[in-house]
């Protein structure tokens, strides 16, 4: 049978169309098995891939140094290329059993991909407590703006627009569940942030004086917020960021009673939270020995950056994390573990692991920063207090403002004559206040000033390890 040209033509066409329908619904029925519902706030399936990411490649080490841990790394879809890639190439590579989750499907660097906990755990997403709540968001915001731009020597400031963040309630619980359906004989399950530093070497070196048989809740002690509702007196919850630590016996406590959490505690908008309010429900608090009834001192993770901000008072205890990072914050902070010498930064190929797996104090992480962040000018409107060791009376007049400026330099300059005992000071209301460490600088009165020396600190004693 012969067909004319305009008739053949036509048949092509039917076929094309049909093949690109064909391949239209086949598209589609796989997003719904994903758990893609449109009309939510799940809209996107990743981004194209950077193309300076599209080589990446992380040698991982071949450690076995630990292998009892299990790490989950939370991401977020509009972070995901920024951070990870930056943050793989540190601490993480030593670790061979981890997974990194966020609230989208699609995002893989290399051989590291994103895994969607929130889209089949609590299906289409529509609003979150955030997006209900903007102008609590816009206040916070406001408020970021009003301290000043992000500085990478500082430390990262939150930005509350982003998805990523407004959707970590819906993270923690089902992140969880996740890392133990992969790795179900880990000892120790952990969950960080991926803008956040563990120091793995301490980490392992604390946790080896506890029993991962026992059930163990472990974390930065933060009191629970208004809004979420504990059933109990003095509620307290691991703060995320700073890193949640969970023993194989609080897991599988944890995974017998998940269906439960998935959705009881719906009223309360912060996933760690969330978190602690599910393990209270199998009798587990944090840093507490529940069948003893005894309080364990727990200590060690940072919600914040090791900044002019931060507290150096315990120059022989064991940094376990620090959070709120930039990439080059982790870089510098990994090289410090391994290398514990900034003057030998260079030596060592990226492989080769020099000092990693020894024990680092808080006196060995801020003796190796930058000095330009120990050293700048006094900061106003702040206290840094504690560890004082001598206090230093000026003249009182009606007016303060007239001789201020003359005794925030005459305070400082005190401060510097006594180095290396004097490592911090605060002037506040005609009072100088030497000090023998770094207290963390919180917000005073308008003529308060503070600041450090950036002197080096030293321990003197013997780690404090448990």
């Amino acid at each position: 049978m012969r067909f004319s040209v305009k008739k053949s033509l036509k048949i092509c066409l039917i076929i094309g169309l049909t093949i690109s329908c064909l391949l239209l619904v086949r598209s589609l029925r796989g997003k719904n098995k994903e758990g893609k519902l449109g009309g939510g706030i799940f809209i996107k399936e990743g981004v194209d891939l950077p193309d300076n990411l599209r080589n990446f490649n992380v040698i991982e080490s071949s450690s076995n140094e630990y292998d009892d841990f299990a790490f989950v790394i939370k991401s977020g879809a509009d972070v995901f290329y920024d951070r990870i890639p930056g943050l793989l190439q540190s601490y993480p590579k030593y670790i061979k059993n981890k997974i990194i989750v966020g609230e989208k499907p699609g995002y893989k660097v290399g051989n590291y991909t994103m895994h969607d906990v929130c889209t089949p755990t609590y299906g289409e997403i529509k609003e979150t407590y955030w997006s209900q709540h903007k102008d609590t968001i816009e206040k916070k915001m406001k408020e970021q703006e009003e301290n000043g731009p992000n500085d990478e020597s500082q430390g990262r400031k939150q930005d509350f627009t982003k998805l990523g963040w407004q959707l970590d309630v819906y993270k923690n619980i089902p992140a969880f569940k996740l890392l133990y359906d992969t790795y179900p004989n880990a000892k120790w399950y952990v969950m960080v942030d991926d803008d956040t530093y563990v120091f793995l070497s301490n980490l392992k070196k604390r946790l080896s004086f506890y029993d991962p048989d026992e059930k163990l809740y472990l974390g930065a002690n933060w009191p629970i917020p208004t809004g979420c509702y504990p059933s109990w007196q003095n509620a307290r919850f691991a703060h995320g960021g700073a890193g949640i630590i969970l023993s194989h016996a609080a897991m599988l406590a944890f995974v017998g009673n998940y269906d439960q959490c998935v959705h009881d505690f719906d009223d309360c908008y912060a996933g760690d939270v969330r978190l602690a309010l599910c393990l209270n429900t199998v009798g587990i608090r944090l840093n507490r020995f529940e069948h003893r009834h005894v309080n364990i001192n727990w200590r060690g993770h940072s919600d914040q950056a090791p900044n002019l901000e931060y507290s150096w008072t315990e120059p022989c205890d064991l940094p376990l994390t620090f959070h709120h990072l930039f990439a080059k914050q982790q870089k510098l902070l990994f090289d410090i573990q391994r290398y514990h010498n900034r003057d030998s930064f260079n030596l060592l190929k990226d492989e080769e692991d020099g000092n990693f797996h020894t024990l680092i104090s808080y006196s060995d992480v801020f003796n190796s920063l930058d000095l330009d962040l120990k050293m700048g000018p006094p900061e106003k409107a702040t206290y840094r207090l504690g560890s004082d060791y001598r206090r230093v009376s000026y003249g009182k007049v009606i007016n303060e403002t007239e001789v201020l400026e003359e005794n925030v330099i005459r305070c400082q300059q005190l401060c510097i004559q006594e180095m290396p005992k004097c490592k911090s000071w605060q002037y506040s209301n005609f009072m100088c206040h030497l000090k023998s460490g770094i207290p963390g600088a919180i917000d005073g009165t308008p003529n308060s000033y503070s600041g450090i020396t950036g002197v080096p600190i030293f321990c003197d004693g013997e780690l404090l390890l448990k």
